[in-house]
């Protein structure tokens, strides 16, 4: 019988075990030592991989960031507050990058991209590298209206293209 413990991250249980076989009972020592797993750990931790840098965004596309993040087990560990936008430090390099990538193709805007050397592995001599993905918002959407080089354009469809049709002679 185990007393009532917290089983938490960093707890350690020692107890004795009371095992029978046939007629005779032995006594073994129990030493459990609780422990998170990989994905929680980075949960409460500055860990930190990528750097996501959103500019000019709006509440849909911060909603659609939230929910991609949730949806891949990639935490946000620090959240800092900057003019025109927020930097957000995540735990995975891969998703933000994936998260850029599809951020663009739906709203349109500026995509960079650019990896950092941060570190080297001391086992595998590979090189460690941290990843800033900085994402601006263009300031319309579809079917804006705006004016470009003297032709006023509805924007028709967002992406890495945007599309318009000229009002004026109804051309693309």
């Amino acid at each position: 019988n185990l007393p009532e413990y917290k089983l938490s991250p960093g707890v350690k249980i020692v107890a004795e075990c009371v095992v029978a076989k046939g007629k005779n009972f032995f006594n073994i020592p129990v030493s459990i030592h609780v422990r998170s797993c990989g994905i929680c750990s980075k949960r409460s931790s500055t860990y930190f991989e990528g750097t996501l840098q959103l500019r000019n965004v709006s509440d849909e596309i911060i909603k659609l960031v939230e929910d991609f993040l949730k949806q891949k087990n990639a935490f946000v560990n620090k959240e800092t507050i900057v003019k025109n936008g927020v930097d957000l430090d995540v735990t995975s390099q891969k998703h933000i990058q994936t998260l850029g990538i599809k951020l663009r193709e739906r709203f349109g805007g500026v995509l960079k991209i650019s990896p950092r050397l941060f570190s080297q592995d001391h086992f595998t001599s590979k090189n460690i590298y941290r990843v800033n993905v900085y994402y601006e918002a263009v300031p319309f959407k579809e079917g804006d209206v705006v004016k470009v080089d003297g032709f006023i354009l509805r924007i028709t469809k967002m992406g890495r293209m945007l599309r318009g049709i000229n009002l004026i002679d109804c051309k693309k």
